[in-house]
This record gives structure tokens, sequence and C-alpha cells, in this order.
């Protein structure tokens, strides 16, 4: 009998829902269990980057090649993930509420523009005009004009623009900037600490963002794209490998879309300007909550008290090394073994800096896998 194999994108969501699980368990500290919702998002995003584009270029080649059983096959797995990644949206929605409402318990409150009173909009303005509105740079979608381009890893307020007693209307897009915090917190009456996303922020003053146009009424929905991020490697074999790896790494960007999810309020005139300028399959778009980039939980403010998150374990030193002025005359004498996170990643960094500034060194090979975004090793070697 031929063995039954599961398919291991399909599997691999699976191992997406056990990091969900982590986040429904009560006993993980809050905002740890929020962080473990911003790790499946970021996870999520990868998957549909890599996995889902890849299966989709593979269909679109079936089709090509006029390989029925292929495409279908390949149509159904697309399909079994949609239904799949619609039913962990459902759960993580439901999660998503059920912390906050945990977080309001601990007098911490996750608010949006609904919510602010004249003082609280005053604060909010106050510094959307300070720190947020110079990093900002609307788009007004013309219908006439190609549709603009939207980058991956980036979310989009769709903003519909209205007149009072005036039928005319207006589409714009503004991007939510990276270079700003995700959160803006602030403290209000009775110990209460107030965070909003900073879509809202932006949403609180669309009349200062878009007051050169005279509108004054705004809807707002989130929008992101995700883009096909895998790398060609098969192209020209006149080129060696660092080559063709430099040229997919600068189309990686221009990718083709491979999934829209959007606000599930978003009105009808809105959904077709978006969906008609940015052409999918419907079984691409996919209707979520009010907030997407969900990865950002993962640096949700550490407020409240010490037991809503995870205790600091200590670090163990090593006593030669703490105590020498050169990593490497210690290295000299014997070698270390570091066993992370237990021991302080400082020793690596400080080998690294002896090696860059000393005029010894010719150069310094190194292999980095998934760096974080302000990388202290990159920092090091430059």
């Amino acid at each position: 009998n031929k063995m039954q194999l599961f398919p291991r994108d399909l599997s691999w969501l699976s191992f997406n829902d056990r990091v969900l699980q982590e986040a429904e368990d009560p006993s993980v500290p809050l905002l740890e269990r929020l962080k473990f919702l911003g790790i499946f998002s970021s996870n999520q995003d990868e998957f549909f980057r890599v996995r889902v584009a890849t299966q989709r270029r593979h269909a679109i080649l079936s089709e090509a090649l006029e390989n029925q059983k292929k495409y279908k096959e390949k149509n159904k797995l697309l399909k079994e993930i949609h239904l799949k990644v619609e039913e962990q949206k459902l759960k993580y929605d439901l999660l998503f509420s059920q912390l906050t409402t945990e977080l309001n318990k601990n007098r911490i409150f996750l608010i949006n523009e609904k919510d602010l009173d004249a003082k609280k909009l005053a604060l909010v303005r106050n510094y959307f005009k300070v720190d947020v509105l110079e990093q900002l740079y609307p788009i007004i979608i013309n219908k006439k004009r190609n549709f603009p381009y939207l980058k991956d890893k980036s979310i989009y307020l769709a903003v519909k623009m209205k007149k009072k007693n005036s039928t005319s209307v207006k589409y714009g897009l503004v991007e939510i900037p990276q270079d700003v915090p995700r959160f803006f917190q602030f403290k209000g009456d009775g110990g209460k600490t107030y965070v909003m996303f900073i879509d809202d922020v932006i949403r609180a003053s669309m009349s200062i963002l878009f007051k050169s146009l005279y509108y004054n009424q705004f809807n707002s929905y989130t929008l992101k794209i995700t883009r096909d991020s895998e790398l060609d490697l098969l192209g020209d074999v006149e080129f060696d490998y660092l080559e063709v790896i430099k040229k997919s790494l600068k189309e990686r960007k221009k990718g083709e879309p491979v999934r829209l999810i959007y606000d599930r309020e978003m009105d009808e005139d809105t959904f077709k300007i978006i969906t008609n300028g940015i052409k999918l399959k419907k079984s691409a778009l996919i209707a979520g909550q009010r907030y997407h980039n969900n990865k950002d939980l993962t640096n949700f403010p550490k407020i409240g008290s010490r037991n809503l998150v995870y205790n600091r374990e200590k670090v163990v030193g090593i006593k030669e090394l703490d105590r020498a002025k050169s990593v490497f005359n210690c290295m000299r004498e014997k070698d270390f073994l570091l066993h992370h996170p237990y021991q302080s990643f400082d020793y690596v960094l400080r080998y690294l800096r002896e090696a860059a500034i000393d005029p010894k060194v010719a150069e310094i090979n190194i292999t980095l896998y998934r760096l974080a975004g302000n990388s202290n090793i990159v920092k090091a070697l430059k």
C-alpha cells in the first residue's frame, strides 16, 4: 500500500497552532501571551511569503504546461491552506479579545480613536503633530492612473473622505510608518494606563493630515499585502551564486502579491476600489479584524505589575573573560564554551569588536541567520 503523507504546509500550520496554544495558556504571564500572538502572526506572514508563494508558482506553472492533474492538486492544497488559516484567524481574534479583557482587569486599557474624550484627543493629536505627522506621505487613489504600489511588510490605512452635504468622495492610502513605535501609551486617572495602536492615533488625526483637501468625514480601514518573497535561484547559469542571490534579493521587494488581508468592516465601495487595484483570486483575500501586522505585539509596552511578564534569569558569568582586557588573550590560554541564553552574548560581541579594531585582522567571515532589526553584531562588524 502507498504511504499516506500529510502535506508539509498543512503540517506547518499545525505547528503554528501550537504557538497559539501558548497564547491560550492561562499559566503563561499575560504580556507573554500577547507576545505569542505576535510570534504566531510573524510566523504566518513568513509562511505566506515563502511556502504559499511557492505553491502558487507551482499552480501557475502546471496551468501553463497544461498539467491538469498537478494544477488541481496544487489548487486543492491552496484552498485547504486558506480554510485552515481562516479557522486560525477566528481563534486568534477570540484570543485577542480575551487578552484585552485581561489587560483591563490589570488597569491597562487598549483604546482606539472612538474612546477619546476631548482631553485625551488633544493629548493624542499633540503626539501626532510632534512625532508622527512628518513620517506620513499620503497618496490619493486616482482611477485614471495605475494603482499605487503597496510594499510587503507594511500596513496601510485605506481612507474614504467625504464632505457634509456633498456627494464628493475621495479615496486615499496612508502607510503606517515603521520608524515610529507601534504603540502610544499615556497615564490616566486612578492608576490607569491607556495604550493605542499608532494606526488609531492616525485615525484620530485625519483632519490634520488631509486639512488641505477640505474634507471633514473620514472612514479608514487597515489593509496589508503579502508578496512572493521566495528567492529565485534557478536563473542564468552564467552568473555565480552570489550575483544570483543579490539580484533575487532586489527582485524580492517587487514580488507578486499572494495575500491581501483587509478589515472586515471595510465598506463595499472602498473594498471595490482596493480589490480592483490589487487583482487577486478570491481565495487570496482574507477578511481580518481592525489591526494587521500583529507581529508588533512582541513589542507591546512592558507595563503593569511584574507578574505580567516572565522573570529574567540571572546571567551566568565567566570569571576569566569578565576580568580579562582581551578576549583573544584568554582564548590563547584555553577554549571557552558559551551556552546561550544562560550565559551572556556580550562575550561574542566583545570578540567581534576586538577583531574589527585589530590592525592584523584583514577580513572576518561569518554566517548570520535571522538578524535582529538593529543588530549589535552588524554594528560591531561595521
